[in-house]
C-alpha cells in the first residue's frame, strides 16, 4: 500500500505512529537510516514515544561506533557523537520546562547493556566488556559536555521536591526520575572530591 502526500514544501521528516498503543516496530525499506532525521525526531519531535525511539536508535549508532575504535572517538567525536550532542542538550534544555518529567529521563537515558546486547546478538557475538567501555565513554562524553546543565536541572529538581512529602503521583515520580537521570551523568565525570554532590 502507498500513501502519497501532494503540496508538501521543503524536506519532510514523518514522525510516523503518532500516538500509536501498539508495540509495532518498523523497518526502513532502504536499510539506510539517516542519522540527521533521526537526530532531528530525537530533540524536536513532540510524541513522547517516537523522541525516546529515535534518541536510541541515535545513542545506539554512537555506542557501537565507539566500540570500533574507543580511542579515535574520545579524541574527535564523529559525525554521529555530534549529532547525540545537539539532540541530547535540546532534550536537556527542554526538561527545564516540561510537564512531563519522565518523557524527559527516558529521553535523556541511554539504552542499557541488556538492550545493547540483545541488538549486537542479531548480527555477531556479545561483546559484554566492549559493550560496557563503549557505553561508558558515550555517556562520559555527553555528562562532560553538560555538566554545567545537568548540574542546573538536578539543583532546580532539587529545590522544587524541598520540603515536600513523598508521593507517588505521575509528576513527583517523573521529577524523581529526571533528577537521578542528571545525577548518574554527572557521578560519571566526577573525579574529585570537590566535584562530588
Amino acid at each position: 500500500q502507498t500513501f502519497t502526500f501532494d503540496n508538501l514544501n521543503g524536506e519532510v521528516i514523518p514522525s510516523i505512529l503518532r500516538g500509536f498503543s501498539a508495540p509495532v516496530k518498523l523497518v526502513n525499506s532502504s536499510d539506510d537510516d539517516n542519522e540527521e532525521a533521526t537526530a532531528f525526531l530525537a530533540a524536536r519531535d513532540t510524541d513522547g514515544f517516537n523522541k525516546w525511539e529515535a534518541g536510541q536508535k541515535l545513542y545506539t549508532s554512537a555506542i557501537f561506533q565507539a566500540m570500533k575504535d574507543t580511542n579515535e572517538v574520545e579524541a574527535t567525536p564523529s559525525k554521529t557523537m555530534n549529532l547525540v550532542l545537539e539532540a541530547f542538550g535540546r532534550t536537556l534544555e527542554d526538561s527545564k520546562e516540561t510537564s512531563d518529567y519522565s518523557i524527559s529521563a527516558y529521553a535523556l537515558t541511554l539504552p542499557n547493556e541488556a538492550t545493547l546486547a540483545e541488538l549486537m546478538a542479531e548480527t555477531g557475538p556479545i561483546q559484554p566488556a566492549s559493550i560496557r567501555k563503549a557505553r561508558s565513554t558515550i555517556k562520559k562524553q555527553i555528562a562532560q559536555k553538560f555538566k554545567s546543565e545537568l548540574l542546573q536541572v538536578y539543583k532546580q529538581l532539587t529545590d522544587s521536591m524541598e520540603g515536600s512529602s513523598f508521593t507517588v503521583d505521575a509528576a513527583s515520580v517523573g521529577r524523581r526520575r529526571l533528577r537521578n537521570v542528571c545525577l548518574d551523568y554527572l557521578c560519571s565525570v566526577n573525579n574529585t572530591d570537590e566535584e562530588k554532590l
